[in-house]
């Protein structure tokens, strides 16, 4: 019921769908009131496609990252899932922009400061309940030519509780609880995800990745000019706000 009902939520905050109730208002209202209607409209529209504001609002929000040379040594790192898709008529992964916690994680690998990649994520998707993320990126990695035996998978969870709860309910399973764990997921995210780790008696440093406010920039069109892809944006940053307080009114951090 959680799991439907966050869908749901995350339909009714997406920017886009409040554009499109007030474009709908702005049509059907009284003449005399379109003229407001439209002005409030488009200041919805500008404000949630400029980069600037955005960027500067994420930047608070996200957790910055670190330099590899900074990290020490990890028995596991743990990557979390929702950065793929899997097109069933080839029969290959579909990456999204997320798929950089996995680039990172590999990076960690090859370079000596990981010994294991434990791949978190089961499927989030209601019409594709069989999906099993972690399962289609261990078969990746293994095809890339990670050794299948430094590949750990949990591919059950369906939110980030769940990825703590059974990431944790696996380790004490092979006895690997008191290992020394990195946990990556995106920045955005990285706080609801450490606590609901150290929730669960795990403790994790961790590795931020897919940043999105970098540096500032001062450039005209990052300034000035709507854009469209900002409206998805902001609707992760709205979707993990909520998150930490719906986690937190359900005991899960």
């Amino acid at each position: 019921m959680f799991f439907i009902f966050s869908k749901i939520l995350s339909f009714i905050i997406h920017p886009v769908t409040w554009f499109f109730v007030l474009l709908l208002i702005t049509v059907f209202v009284k003449k005399d009131k379109r003229k407001k209607w439209g002005i409030i409209t488009l200041i919805v529209f500008y404000l949630f496609s400029n980069d600037f504001l955005f960027c500067e609002v994420m930047r608070i929000w996200e957790e910055p990252r670190k330099k590899l040379d900074s990290l020490e040594n990890y028995d596991l790192t743990i990557i979390l899932g929702g950065m793929i898709t899997f097109d069933s008529d080839v029969e290959r992964m579909q990456a999204h922009k997320a798929i950089d916690r996995t680039l990172q994680g590999l990076l960690l690998y090859k370079k000596g400061k990981t010994k294991k990649l434990f791949i978190s994520g089961g499927s989030g998707s209601l019409q594709f309940p069989d999906m099993k993320e972690a399962k289609i990126i261990k078969n990746y990695l293994v095809q890339i030519g990670i050794p299948e035996a430094d590949i750990l998978i949990e591919s059950e969870s369906k939110n980030t509780y769940e990825n703590a709860v059974y990431t944790k309910k696996l380790l004490e399973n092979l006895g690997l609880q008191n290992s020394k764990l990195l946990l990556i997921t995106s920045a955005s995210h990285m706080y609801r995800s450490k606590k609901c780790f150290e929730k669960q008696g795990l403790t994790v440093d961790t590795y931020s990745a897919d940043l999105i406010a970098g540096p500032r920039k001062f450039v005209f069109d990052h300034l000035f000019l709507p854009n469209g892809n900002t409206f998805n944006d902001w609707y992760n940053l709205l979707h993990e706000i909520i998150g930490v307080i719906t986690y937190k009114l359900m005991g899960y951090i």
